[in-house]
């Protein structure tokens, strides 16, 4: 599996800030107010909203609820599967891919028949 770069790291927990702090403040709260909320040391939360500690799903989730949005983007993990994604594709590696160039078929398929129509 690739690393991800701590550059890389750093620049996606200064997004997630930034998206947090944002969010904070469109909701009108302070640091105080939010950390709080979500029962979070608040200088552990001016380290997360600053990119510089990482914030977990279990304080992600709780920040995403007092601030009504979704967890998933102010989660650092889903934030990097798709960096990952992009790291080990086959166009960049060789993949699974065969030399016509096109992919085997990905498990059963459906078919399009239509559905018994019931009688009265």
């Amino acid at each position: 599996m690739p690393e991800i770069s701590d550059n890389t790291i750093h620049t996606l927990r200064k997004q997630i800030g930034e998206r947090i702090r944002n969010a904070r403040l469109t909701k009108g709260m302070t640091q105080e107010q939010l950390a709080k909320a979500a029962n979070i040391n608040q200088g552990d939360l001016s380290q997360i909203e600053n990119g510089n500690a990482s914030l977990g799903r279990d304080r992600a989730e709780r920040i995403a609820q007092v601030l009504h949005i979704n967890p998933e983007s102010i989660n650092l993990r889903k934030q990097l599967n798709p960096q990952l994604a992009a790291e080990i594709s086959p166009k960049s590696h060789g993949g699974d891919t065969p030399a016509g160039g096109t992919p085997p078929p990905a498990g059963p398929h459906k078919t399009n028949t239509p559905a018994a129509t019931p009688t009265k």
